[in-house]
């Protein structure tokens, strides 16, 4: 592959979406939008909407990877891992990786990971090689069998990733409104 990306053309069975290659692993990206119902954001949730985000966006989503992983699995010297990717913010992936334990537990080379986490990471491919090799080095042991499995999130908490660079600088457009709204409010 050329390219970090590549875009995977449609066929007769649905699939992933992208295929990143960053050389030690790749990652087969199913992203979706659908957003989980604000019903199911509050303190006493709706089970039924929570039940309906998890078995249309997550199992659907799961199950595209595993088209794509067969195609794949075995043509790729290194290993493949299936991405679900969310559009919508999470504080915390896990509950989604615990509340569908029939996909999470049973397949260590599935994780949710939430747009931020992506835009973070591939961040760090084009700025910092250093910190993106960390983040392979614990996936990659995350999915061996004598790993512990960890999650996105929890890989960000234990290299102490809080942030995201990709919106400092030039790219802080909230902190520039607010500097607007600051000398112009007065």
């Amino acid at each position: 592959m050329k390219n970090l990306t590549e875009i995977i053309t449609a066929g007769a069975k649905k699939g992933a979406d992208f295929v990143f290659d960053f050389g030690s692993l790749q990652m087969l990206i199913e992203s979706k939008s659908s957003l989980l119902k604000l019903d199911v954001k509050q303190q006493v949730l709706n089970l039924k909407s929570a039940d309906s985000f998890f078995n249309h966006t997550i199992s659907e989503a799961y199950a595209q990877l595993n088209s794509s992983y067969a195609q794949i699995n075995g043509k790729v010297d290194v290993p493949v891992i299936k991405i679900i990717l969310l559009y919508d913010e999470f504080s915390n992936t896990a509950i989604i990786e615990l509340s569908m334990r029939e996909i999470f537990e049973k397949d260590p080379l599935c994780f949710v990971m939430t747009i931020r986490e992506l835009e973070i990471l591939l961040y760090f491919h084009r700025n910092d090689k250093v910190k993106e090799q960390q983040i392979l080095n614990v996936l990659l042991d995350s999915i061996k069998s004598y790993g512990v499995r960890k999650n996105i999130g929890a890989i960000y908490d234990e290299l102490s990733i809080y942030k995201n660079p990709h919106l400092d600088g030039e790219m802080d457009y909230f902190s520039e409104a607010i500097k607007y709204f600051g000398n112009n409010l007065q």
